[in-house]
């Protein structure tokens, strides 16, 4: 049976683990901007939603408060 055995003969370059941990920062730095974006281009287009649809109803009511108008 043979020991395990390991890169560099066990031993760790931190060169090596800080570069791997700029890179795993770098990445999640990315990834939390692209989270922003999505979040608010969803709540930019729900805003837009709420405004048309708000727009619709009072529009809406415009035409049915003008239709009614000439009947009393």
């Amino acid at each position: 049976m043979t020991a395990p055995t390991s890169p560099n003969n066990g031993s760790t370059n931190t060169g090596d683990v800080q570069n791997q941990a700029n890179q795993l920062i770098q990445a999640q730095e990315q990834l939390t901007a692209i989270q922003f974006q999505v979040q608010s281009s969803t709540s930019t287009f729900q805003t837009t939603g709420a405004v048309t649809a708000a727009a619709g109803t009072a529009a809406s009511q415009a035409a049915d408060h003008i239709g009614s108008a000439g009947r009393s």
